[in-house]
């Protein structure tokens, strides 16, 4: 597993958007998992998370780890490829056209992050907070 991928791709940063492969992307970075274990986990159904799955396995951002056969079952583990996953910043800033949800996502982070920070003391300066807040 790599310590980060930087994500360039307009479509793949898009998979970030939807909150069960968030979810998903989040619990395979810790350990591999199978898809019945992440449904189970997450109250979700096993064809959902298999969908999803499947979409970030085709991108590069999970990947299977190992197969195994118990009788009639076939159980496949998958983990992420990264520890962390940055979007690009072309994308981030709705620079590249297509990103603008890419980056109302970010300023949505951005903004968690201040306010999360903020209930521990934290001050953010008033600058920074800015570039956080304006769209």
């Amino acid at each position: 597993m790599r310590a980060f991928l930087i994500i360039k791709d307009l479509k793949v940063a898009k998979l970030f958007a939807d909150p069960n492969r968030r979810d998903i992307l989040h619990n395979l970075r810790r350990r591999e998992m199978t898809p019945r274990q992440l449904a189970r986990l997450l109250g979700k159904n096993i064809s959902s998370i298999t969908y999803h799955l499947n979409m970030l396995e085709a991108t590069g951002l999970v990947e299977k780890t190992r197969t195994v056969v118990k009788g009639n079952l076939v159980e496949k583990f998958y983990r992420s490829t990264a520890q962390k996953f940055i979007i690009s910043y072309a994308l981030s800033e709705g620079l590249v056209p297509g990103s603008e949800n890419i980056a109302k996502w970010s300023k949505e982070v951005c903004k968690g992050a201040v306010e999360n920070l903020e209930a521990f003391g934290y001050r953010i300066p008033e600058k920074a907070e800015a570039n956080c807040f304006s769209s």
